[in-house]
Parts: structure tokens; C-alpha cells; sequence
């Protein structure tokens, strides 16, 4: 990952391009796409390692519902077609339904999604890269599951670059999750359920992480009764390179369970485990929402039954409002919307989790936007490498703004003020926020100020918005150096261009971690000797994570 260096360049020739570039002013956001008298819907984004940013949405062209997507470089400018690139004409249903994009091992976008190609609900999957090549082919890959409908496609990229899509099926009362597998080249290799015969339990809404080279760990719900008195429990399970559990039976995630309506997000904890922030309810009120925290680690070890609960008041509503981990800290950050009891009043706090899962910042979080009769709602937290951004929108109908808050690690605030993202007054919905990446984040929203668009801006660490011109390309690894390879113990030799902790680890070819150690590191040159006589002979990888992202080397022991 790299870091630029970067200066105002404040000519003729920026200024005209500015209107089709992220801009300083709020109220003028970079349209993504937004065509009067027709839709542009439910967009999502994906942060390259370059910092450019894929942005994918529904767009209603006509009389039909297309999926199109548009590459933004690190200064907003479209690298496509000014409408995007149209994936799928294929016939939609005129409803829309949950969806994903994600990113290969060489920035290519995955996209799934369902359509009617078939004549009934089936989801289809494509890979773009970033000329706008369609390198799975112009139709995209049908995944297949017999007689069933398929909903709310999930992806999931091994480290070997294949391609896992989970899916809710159903047909008649049964309901199950189908999971298949692509091969990079875009080749069906197989097909998986997690299925009750009997009938009595439903399974949906699965997502997942990698597991090693080119295993995945899955978390689903596992659904008992009928709506309203659906009972919805969080499992997982650990999938082998063919599909295969791996662990004996799934394992709870919680005993705290989940609402039907909530759609269940994970991270990865870089070391085969995942992170999730939940809504769930509080334990001595019921009636009231509450926020939990969990890990699973990669043998499926929990921080507890429950998991955390990320703030104890027993007369608020909590919502979480993202989460993100870092890998340099060994710490989770779950922002949290507070509510009155009467959901009159809102605001934002932020709890931090170590890595036994115990909360740091009170009990019942640090207040970061006080309780207000303005609807405050946090939509995702970034770190920034020295802190943390979390983004929120606030106002009532037709009104609402996006604007960010950053504060230190234990949610002290760093900026004097919040920037507002986007000032112009509208509804917004579908917030995402981008990972950091050359100094900035990129946010793209869904906007209805001229009828239903898409719009994108971004956010520097420093609280700025607008473009500003690299002159200076820095990686702040200078170099990274291994050796002697093969052999039985090895010399890991960088040189930095700043002083930072970092931490190194070292994982065998099915991605357990075998060695790990915080480390100081410091400007100009650095040396670790490393022994490794007691590691068995074979390939390992050694990772080295800092604030500015992970460098990797493959080392064979003789």
C-alpha cells in the first residue's frame, strides 16, 4: 500500500476539470451517475490497492433495471464511459434485492447479483478488471441450484484467487444456502447446501472470510419457526478447498440471537478467525435494542458465549453502525447509534475491544455526537492509520447531510470540527465508505436531489475534500529484503521511511500462524533475525503489518 505526498496545483487546466473530479465544495459531489426521469439504485464500492474506487448500482433504463459499474480514479475522475459500463441487460425483477462487489487478488471487481435470464430468480456472477474487460465473458457465470430461486448473492476470495458465492435458496416451505465455487478463470467447480431434509430448520444470509490458501470460514443464520416469532441463531463453519466442513458441527457464534431483518457483516482478523458487530437485544430490557461483539478465532474459539456487550445501558436503543479491526493495534472499533427509549433523540458513540474482547472505552462507550432531536446515524468507521474516521449522516426527511468525525484510537477528537461530505440537502441512503488508501477515503451514497442518483467524495486524513495532484509517489517501505532462501533460519532486512510498531507473522501453506511478535521499527534500516529451527521444513509466509499496510515474503525451510 502506498502513501503520496500531496500538493495543490491550482491551474487553468485542474480547475476545468474539476466539476468531473472530487471537489472542495460538498454541495457540488462527483455524480456517478444521476439522469433525470430514470433511477440509479443501491450502489456499492470497493477500494483497490491503487486507491481507485469500483462503484456498482441498478440503474432503471428503459423500462428495465440494468447493472452498471463505473471505475473512479484517486482524484474521482471516471475511468469509463461517463454512464458506466453495462454489465447486465439481462431482465431483472422490478424489485431489488441485496447484492455484493468485492475484489480479487489483482484488483479485478467481483460482482454478483440475480437476474431472470433463466425466466425465475438465479444468481450470476462477472469479473471486470480495470480497463472494463469482461474477463469472465460478456454473460457472466449462472451459478445453478436445481428448481430453486436464488437471493441475496455473498462473496468470498480465497488467497489462491478463486471465487466462493453463497446464496439464500428456497423452494416451496424449504429454505437452505447454496455455495459455489469459480475458479479464477471463471470455471464452475462445485456445488454445496447447507439443507435441512426434515424442514424444521431454514438457513440464510451467509457470509465469509479466507481461511488459509484457499479455504473460507462461512457465518449463516440458522432460522427456527415463523415470522413473528422467528428465532434466528449466528453459526459458522470452517469450509475446506472442496466445500467440505471441517470442523466436526458448526459452531454458535452467540446464544444472544438476531432479528430477521438484520443482514450479519464479518472481517477478517488477518489470522483465519473473523470479527462481527451484531444488533441484537439487551439482556435486562428486552423491548430494546442492543449492539454485541464476537471473535471466532480459526480453531472456532470465542471470546465468550455472548460475545461483548458494547455498551450496558439498560434505557437506551443501540444500533451498530460499522466496525473495523486493526491489525496493528489488535483492536476492534464498533460504532454504535444511541437512541432514547423512544427513539426521539440520537447520537453516535464508539466502543473499543482488546483482544480478549474486554471493552476499553467504559462500559457503556464514549460519546462521540451527544443524544439530539437531530437524527444522528453512524453508516461506517475507517482507520486512517493514526485514528479513526467514522462516517455519519444526520437531519430529518430531505434534509440529511454525510459529514465525519476523527478521533484518536480512544475516541478523542482530532479534527476541531466535523467536515460535512456531501451539503447538499436530500435524502441519502446505501452510505459506503472506502478503505484509506493514498491519504483519503471515498464515499458513495445513493441521492435523490434530482430525482434517484449516485454520487461519490472524498475525505483526506486531515479532514479535506477536493483533488489534489501527486508529485511525489513515497511507499514507505523503502525495501524489504529475505534472506538466505531456502534455509533453516532466516534475516528479514527493511528500511523505512518513518518510525512505527508493526507486527510480524509468520503462517504455514494452510494459513496457520505459527510465529507472531509486535515489533518497533524505526527510520532507515532495520534487522530481525529469525530462527527457525523449530518450524517444520516447508513454505511459509511472512507477513510484516504496519499502519501503512502488509508487505509479504515466501520463505522455504530446509
Amino acid at each position: 500500500m502506498k502513501k503520496y505526498i500531496l500538493l495543490f496545483l491550482m491551474t487553468t487546466f485542474i480547475s476545468t476539470l474539476s466539476l468531473a473530479q472530487f471537489s472542495n465544495d460538498t454541495t457540488n459531489n462527483v455524480v456517478v451517475r444521476d439522469t433525470l426521469s430514470t433511477e440509479q439504485a443501491t450502489p456499492l464500492s470497493v477500494t483497490t490497492s491503487a486507491g481507485q474506487t469500483y462503484v456498482s448500482w441498478f440503474d432503471f433504463e428503459d423500462g428495465a433495471y440494468q447493472l452498471r459499474m463505473q471505475l473512479l480514479d484517486i482524484d474521482g475522475s471516471k475511468l469509463w464511459a461517463p454512464a458506466g459500463i453495462v454489465v447486465s441487460s439481462y431482465p431483472q425483477s422490478t424489485a431489488l434485492f441485496r447484492y455484493d462487489l468485492k475484489l480479487d487478488q489483482n484488483d479485478n471487481a467481483i460482482v454478483a447479483f440475480q437476474d431472470e435470464r433463466s425466466g425465475s430468480l438465479k444468481v450470476v456472477a462477472y469479473k471486470i478488471d480495470p480497463i472494463g474487460n469482461f474477463v469472465w465473458g460478456n454473460a457472466g457465470v449462472a451459478l445453478t441450484d436445481s428448481l430453486a430461486e436464488g437471493l441475496g448473492p455473498t462473496i468470498c476470495v480465497t488467497q489462491s484467487n478463486d471465487v466462493i458465492i453463497a446464496w439464500n435458496a428456497d423452494y416451496n416451505s424449504s429454505k437452505w444456502i447454496s455455495f459455489q465455487k469459480i475458479s479464477a478463470a471463471g470455471a464452475l467447480l462445485w456445488s454445496k447446501r447447507i439443507f435441512d431434509p426434515t424442514n424444521s430448520l431454514k438457513y440464510s444470509r451467509a457470509v465469509m472470510v479466507p481461511y488459509g490458501a484457499d479455504d473460507f470460514t462461512m457465518l449463516y443464520v440458522q432460522e427456527v419457526g415463523s415470522f413473528p416469532g422467528l428465532i434466528s441463531t449466528l453459526l459458522a463453519q470452517h469450509y475446506d478447498i472442496n466445500g467440505n466442513g471441517v470442523w466436526t458441527t458448526p459452531k454458535q457464534v452467540s446464544t444472544k440471537t438476531i432479528s430477521f431483518f438484520f443482514f450479519p457483516q464479518i472481517i477478517t482478523d488477518t489470522h483465519n478467525g473473523f470479527y462481527i458487530a451484531f444488533n441484537t437485544s439487551n439482556p435486562s430490557n428486552p423491548s430494546l435494542n442492543d449492539v454485541y461483539a464476537q471473535h471466532m478465532d480459526s480453531l472456532g474459539v470465542l471470546w465468550s458465549v455472548t460475545g461483548t456487550e458494547c455498551g450496558n445501558s439498560t434505557t437506551t436503543q443501540k444500533l451498530t453502525g460499522g466496525f473495523c479491526y486493526s491489525a496493528v493495534n489488535n483492536e476492534l472499533y464498533v460504532s454504535i447509534q444511541v437512541l432514547d427509549a423512544g427513539q426521539s433523540t440520537s447520537g453516535v458513540y464508539l466502543q473499543k475491544l482488546n483482544a480478549a474482547g474486554t471493552v476499553q472505552l467504559g462500559a457503556n462507550a464514549i460519546q462521540l455526537i451527544a443524544l439530539s432531536a437531530t437524527y444522528y446515524a453512524p453508516v461506517g468507521i475507517v482507520d486512517a492509520g493514526n485514528g479513526l474516521i467514522t462516517i455519519y449522516y444526520y437531519g430529518g426527511f430531505a434534509n440529511q447531510k454525510i459529514a465525519a468525525k476523527k478521533t484518536d484510537y480512544s475516541g478523542l477528537a482530532l479534527w476541531s470540527y466535523d467536515p460535512t461530505i456531501c451539503n447538499y440537502l436530500s435524502n441519502k441512503d446505501d452510505i459506503s465508505s472506502g478503505l484509506f488508501a493514498n491519504n483519503q477515503s471515498v464515499i458513495v451514497w445513493d441521492d435523490d436531489r434530482l430525482d434517484k442518483g449516485v454520487y461519490a467524495q472524498n475525505i483526506t486524513g486531515d479532514g479535506l475534500f477536493g483533488v489534489f495532484t501527486a508529485v511525489i509517489d513515497i511507499d514507505p517501505m523503502l525495501s524489504m529484503q529475505l534472506y538466505p532462501n531456502p534455509s533453516s533460519s532466516f534475516q528479514l532486512e527493511m528500511e523505512l521511511r518513518k518510525s512505527e510498531s508493526g507486527v510480524i507473522t509468520v503462517m504455514n501453506v494452510e494459513g496457520k500462524i505459527c510465529y507472531q511478535q509486535k515489533i518497533l521499527l524505526n527510520s532507515g534500516k532495520n534487522k530481525i533475525q529469525m530462527n527457525g529451527e523449530d518450524f517444520p521444513t516447508g513454505m511459509y509466509l511472512i507477513c510484516l503489518m504496519t499502519s501503512e499496510g502488509e508487505y509479504q515474503k515466501k520463505w522455504m525451510k530446509e
